[in-house]
């Protein structure tokens, strides 16, 4: 077994994104296990990841990002959103598929970047994680020319199907060329990794074959703290990261009921789309992002943790329910039904509230959680980032 890989991923610290998220951890469960660790990614972008962990070993290469930044946020003023406009249109003309993925300005440089770093260091086996997605097609063009590399292809998320990338917006034609960039990958990955079985079933649907392996998303149990004995009149509810769309109806409905409850709500997050609704409300406060490591600190003294899943993602069991797990802090999730309430309420991991019923029950929440039998012995053993390190080691030729 070659113990050297070559991983190409968009985000990767000591950049910010999100989606350096898994690999940063699994990078440092791969380095104790002695697996020689490259990585191409996106230039320093100066923002102080969150996941930079004891990553001194890893040998980086950068590319520089040419997405135009317009579009990375939601214009605000009338010029912002005609020069958002005009990029837009420009880039529907110029990039064959999805307008919206960030790798498409990147081909040539990330194929030739990855051929270089392979040959000049006699690397056999790379992985290419996406989204962005055009990534993944990127590493099947390099083992079209070179079969001899493993390569294998990590889907973080739906690449066609499921509201993600805002693939189910663009035009049939576009469409169809995702669809093209998919089979291809698919064709050429030696080994492809998703998240989840509703993902492996899709694909599975596409490419009937067996190399389709899931890799659910994990936790550092080693960040975990325990528990502390909590005295308070109050419950204290605790939610992290970006909020999604659409939930302006449930939170308006919280927004009135909270004050008929003893409950309190924190939102530690840079997202402020619903901050309005709250403006007067004492018990529901915004605070800045936390360094990861801090999450198990606030999650070690909060009641319970308040979840949100709507339509489009309520068969995604995304990281923030596998930290709760890990954690032993039940889950208050208010949303759609699905994998995902399904899941938790068999395993006794917190509490379910569908959306259609949260004004008659938000204020039985406190209730509910008394009477939940917790199950604090649910194994999370298949959700940590040690156990996946040896799961990828073992694809490795």
């Amino acid at each position: 077994m070659n113990t050297k890989l070559l991983l190409v991923c968009y985000d990767f610290p000591p950049n910010s994104g999100i989606g350096g998220r898994k690999w940063a951890f699994l990078a440092k469960y791969l380095l104790k296990k002695n697996i020689d660790l490259y990585v191409i990614t996106k230039q320093n972008d100066h923002d102080d990841s969150n996941w930079d962990i004891d990553l001194q070993s890893v040998k980086r290469f950068y590319f520089k990002a040419n997405y135009p930044s317009i579009l990375n946020s939601y214009p605000v003023g009338i010029f912002k959103k005609i020069k958002y406009r005009i990029t837009l249109f420009c880039l529907k003309i110029l990039i064959k598929g999805n307008y919206y993925d960030r790798g498409k300005l990147l081909g040539k440089e990330i194929i030739k970047k990855t051929e270089d770093v392979c040959r000049e260091f006699g690397i056999r086996n790379i992985v290419f994680t996406g989204g962005p997605f055009s990534f993944l097609y990127y590493g099947s063009m390099i083992k079209k020319n070179n079969s001899k590399l493993n390569f294998i292809s990590d889907f973080r998320d739906p690449w066609t199907f499921g509201n993600y990338n805002s693939f189910q917006n663009l035009s049939n034609n576009k469409q169809d060329q995702e669809y093209k960039y998919l089979s291809e990958v698919l064709r050429k990955s030696d080994t492809i990794i998703v998240p989840n079985g509703i993902i492996k079933d899709y694909y599975t649907k596409i490419y009937q074959d067996s190399k389709i392996n899931i890799m659910p998303h994990a936790v550092d149990v080693q960040l975990i703290k325990k528990r502390k004995s909590i005295k308070c009149d109050r419950i204290n509810f605790v939610n992290f990261g970006s909020q999604y769309f659409g939930l302006d109806g449930w939170m308006n409905i919280i927004n009135e009921e909270i004050n008929k409850t003893k409950i309190d709500i924190v939102f530690y997050t840079n997202d402020f789309k619903y901050k309005l609704i709250f403006k007067n409300n004492k018990h529901i406060n915004y605070h800045p992002p936390v360094k990861y490591s801090s999450v198990f600190d606030i999650l070690s003294e909060a009641n319970g943790s308040l979840l949100f899943v709507n339509n489009q993602i309520k068969d995604f069991l995304s990281t923030k329910y596998i930290e709760c797990f890990a954690a032993r802090i039940p889950i208050v999730l208010i949303g759609e039904k699905g994998f995902v309430s399904n899941f938790i309420e068999n395993n006794r991991l917190g509490i379910f509230i569908e959306g259609k019923n949260l004004k008659s029950e938000f204020n039985n929440i406190p209730e509910k959680l008394k009477e939940l039998d917790y199950n604090d012995k649910f194994d999370v053993t298949s959700f940590t980032f040690e156990r996946q390190a040896d799961e990828m080691i073992a694809l490795l030729k």
